[in-house]
């Protein structure tokens, strides 16, 4: 699935506006088993609150300016994004954020939220992670950092999600917060993107078949074939790491939008392939993971 062509783009002009609806509404990259549906997360007025926000973005921008500074983190910039949408959004109340789990003063782990989302009380771990590789094993799937591995990742989401029946974790929310967390449900918002030598996805469980997926190539050359398919004008936008949760726009007079020779001098990164619309903008249709090649 290319989730850069979903019409919502043509609507959103904003980027952290654009960041906070990806964040609600992409698909996840592999399944947990623990999803929180799109929907529950939305809300029935979740697209006119974020057109309200694309309209009017300072209550977003002076929520996050208020924040310490995240170390251009993309985990934590996503963080603080979707604490906002539980604080902010009328169906949902943000009850605790990054929650130490501690036994005898020693941190034991960190619940990421605990919000009310129409009622019902949930603990919800967050995950956003781009994988890529050229094989069709999935154990393959690595980051532009070779040693952040999808299966590693899996794994720990899995024992972040059982957290919450920790004897510490009953305990310590009784103690501060009174609550009694029987009756929590954990769930993951996981978002990201698989990348693989042709753009289609791996269709290998638990990957989602209908998950956001782009190229992954390890020289310039592979794109070859497929920008020969293209009947009109393009051009590259590189994405800055705190920018890769959302389709990638840039203005035509924007100088970052690069052409062929110029992307072609990227060593590694992650790349947009954009093309000219009516709007104004180069909106992105393809991304890419420029990798390099494995010893």
């Amino acid at each position: 699935m290319n989730y850069a062509l979903d019409a919502l783009w043509w609507r959103l002009k904003t980027p952290v506006v654009r960041d906070l609806a990806s964040l609600l509404t992409a698909p996840p990259p592999w399944h947990s088993g623990h999803e929180l549906p799109v929907a529950t997360l939305l809300g029935t007025d979740g697209f006119r609150y974020l057109l309200a926000l694309d309209k009017d973005a300072a209550p977003l921008c002076q929520y996050l300016q208020s924040q310490p500074p995240d170390g251009q983190r993309l985990g934590r910039y996503a963080e603080r994004l979707l604490a906002f949408w539980l604080s902010h959004a009328p169906h949902t109340a943000l009850i605790w954020k990054n929650m130490p789990l501690s036994q005898q003063g020693q941190t034991l782990a960190e619940l990421d939220f605990l919000a009310r989302i129409d009622g019902q009380l949930f603990h919800i771990e967050l995950a956003c992670k781009y994988y890529g590789s050229q094989s069709s094993d999935i154990n393959q799937l690595v980051g532009l950092n070779a040693q952040d591995r999808w299966q590693d990742k899996a794994l720990k989401l899995q024992q972040q999600l059982s957290r919450l029946s920790m004897p510490e974790a009953q305990q310590q929310a009784l103690d501060d917060y009174g609550l009694k967390l029987q009756m929590v449900q954990s769930v993951s918002v996981l978002r990201g993107m698989i990348f693989t030598h042709n753009g289609q996805p791996l269709a290998k469980p638990p990957l989602n078949h209908l998950g956001w997926t782009g190229l992954c190539v390890f020289q310039w050359s592979d794109l070859l074939p497929y920008l020969s398919e293209l009947t009109v004008l393009y051009r590259f936008g590189i994405i800055d790491k705190t920018a890769w949760l959302s389709p990638h726009i840039l203005p035509f007079s924007s100088e970052q939008a690069l052409d062929w020779p110029r992307i072609q001098q990227i060593q590694q990164g992650m790349v947009a392939l954009m093309v000219g619309r009516a709007d104004g903008y180069w909106h992105e249709v393809q991304r890419i993971m420029k990798m390099t090649r494995p010893d």
